[in-house]
């Protein structure tokens, strides 16, 4: 997989006082993102069960290929997944952005995942449209919430985007930011992703994750 490296301008201003004159300073600076893996789910047969591609089963379910209507309005393949299952990509990678459409169901979206898919980090979100972003923890069947936003409105289809910088996790949900905290857990300083059902079918579709440097 060819990586994508953007370069992205950050600015930083500090303001000098000398005496009564004002001086401001900027300066510029930059960081560069790599796609390091993307899928839309296009390249395998409808009904096509899991693993295919990356992608290795955690929890035995149904995981499977299903072509809907998808984000854009068009017709194509996504990700349906039920019964708890759960799937996931291996990765090593420390800090990134991930990025995921899902509809339906109570969503898993699991991110910096270790010891094979069985330690890590997920956010999900309660039933119905007025509900809840959650994030827990979890390692083997023990699972802990560390954050809650309560009131996200969602019908249909949503945008997922959780950005991991050393011990911060930022959740944003159709672009607007949800959570933004620390968990300082040295087992969880990276790790790879996954997709799954906590609760109900889920639809899954366009998964991208950019590691940061």
């Amino acid at each position: 997989m060819k990586a994508l490296r953007i370069l992205l301008p950050v600015v930083f201003t500090s303001i000098i006082i000398s005496g009564c004159a004002t001086r401001q300073i900027t300066k510029k600076s930059a960081y560069s993102l790599s796609e390091v893996f993307s899928d839309d789910f296009s390249s395998y047969g409808v009904g096509q069960k899991a693993p295919f591609g990356e992608w290795k089963i955690k929890n035995p379910g149904s995981y499977f290929i299903e072509s809907t209507i998808q984000p854009d309005g068009t017709i194509g393949n996504v990700l349906k997944t039920d019964n708890n299952a759960i799937i996931f990509i291996p990765g090593d990678w420390k800090d990134y952005f991930f990025e995921v459409k899902t509809r339906d169901g109570e969503p898993g979206v699991f991110f910096r995942l270790t010891n094979n898919g069985n330690e890590g980090y997920y956010i999900t979100k309660g039933l119905g449209y007025m509900t809840g972003i959650r994030l827990y923890k979890f390692a083997g069947n023990t699972k802990q919430m560390i954050a809650e936003s309560k009131g996200f409105e969602v019908k249909g289809w949503w945008d997922v985007k959780i950005e991991v910088i050393g011990n911060t996790i930022v959740v944003y949900a159709n672009g607007k930011k949800y959570m933004d905290i620390k968990d300082n857990d040295p087992k969880l300083s990276f790790g790879g992703v996954g997709l799954g059902s906590i609760y109900g079918g889920v639809l899954f579709g366009n998964v991208r994750v950019k590691t940061i440097k």
